[in-house]
């Protein structure tokens, strides 16, 4: 495994839990609507991933763009997976999963092809 994928798994882990503990508390301890706790609290963790992503996991001194360019683009991959997380675990729960079982699934779902498009597009380094 390389360690820049390590730097990212362990970037994607902590927003992970700050995603899912976040979107527990709001459920549960503030009564706020499933859907929209899910996307709060997907927002918690892009603002975590962005940052660790960019200044750990994809560290560089050469990005090809610059952190305005990164953030536009990471915004619109993200803009993409809150669209399908809060779609899949609306279904989740139509289909009778709990909210925290649907909102799990959604969530690897959604992080299993993002290392590549980081890596390969959002975080390039110049050639």
């Amino acid at each position: 495994m390389s360690r820049q994928f390590l730097r990212y798994a362990l970037s994607g882990l902590l927003a992970f839990a700050v995603e899912f503990l976040s979107f527990y508390l709001l459920i549960t301890k503030l009564s706020m609507s499933v859907m929209l706790a899910s996307g709060i609290s997907f927002c918690l963790g892009l603002a975590i991933t962005f940052t660790l992503n960019r200044a750990w996991a994809f560290a560089s001194h050469e990005y090809s763009k610059k952190a305005a360019h990164q953030l536009t683009y990471y915004t619109i991959l993200a803009s993409l997976n809150l669209f399908l997380t809060v779609a899949l675990v609306g279904v989740f729960q139509k289909l009778g999963l709990l909210p925290m079982v649907g909102k799990f699934i959604a969530m690897v779902l959604t992080s299993g092809w993002n290392f590549l498009l980081l890596k390969f597009f959002v975080f390039s380094h110049k050639t």
